[in-house]
């Protein structure tokens, strides 16, 4: 498993999916609040931008809003003595797992103060509340908490103040791997068949014996 591409496009996934809805806060008495910040897969109309990396054309994207995800560092959390799990007493396989503990930090990005802390909050709020779902399709195995830092200002190549705000997911991803003996190769086997009465020398009426 590539802890550091499937769990990050896991994550993109699911934030393109949160903001390629027509409407957000859906509610059947009242009705949902349109989603200004709908993305598309056609970079040319989406009016938001979800990458993992900075767009080749900086200047272009800063006139729409933008999350960027970053991963942090990986560990293993080594919940057991020697991540030891099973053993397989027929083929000598041991079998191991264990947690990995990581997170990310989403920022998001936009020219106007508030719309950034808008953009986190809904960031905040769709991984707390469809954390669940998340789990059952993705290679994470537990969200164990999500937080939103504080507003700051940051100077792109422009010279366009642009305000981000992040938000950090703190998560584990759980692994299991096996590791086999190898096997002894054989070349050739020795038969010996030995079938009739036996002799009071001890020797056998009749013997079949191939060579090795």
């Amino acid at each position: 498993m590539i802890y550091t591409d499937q769990v990050k496009d896991d994550i993109l996934e699911f934030l393109q999916t949160l903001f390629g809805q027509e409407e957000l806060y859906s509610n059947p008495t009242t009705g949902g609040m349109e989603n200004k910040f709908l993305w598309n897969f056609d970079h040319t109309i989406t009016k938001i931008l979800i990458t993992d990396q900075y767009p080749q054309n900086l200047e272009a994207n800063e006139k729409r809003p933008w999350i960027l995800v970053a991963r942090a560092p990986i560990k293993w959390a080594k919940i057991s003595n020697d991540q030891f799990l099973s053993y397989n007493l027929r083929s000598g396989s041991r079998y191991y797992t264990d947690l990995l503990t990581t997170g990310f930090r989403i920022n998001c990005f936009s020219r106007n103060g508030l719309e950034a802390e808008f953009l986190a909050t809904l960031v905040f709020q769709g991984i707390q509340f469809f954390s669940q779902a998340l789990r059952e399709k993705s290679h994470i195995f537990d969200v164990s908490s999500v937080s939103i830092g504080e507003e700051s200002i940051v100077k792109s190549d422009s010279k366009i103040d642009l305000t981000v705000v992040p938000v950090d997911v703190a998560m584990t991803i759980q692994d299991k791997w096996m590791v086999q003996q190898d096997g002894t190769i054989v070349n050739s086997i020795g038969l010996k068949v030995n079938y009739g009465s036996v002799l009071p020398n001890g020797k056998n009426v009749g013997q079949y014996e191939t060579d090795p």
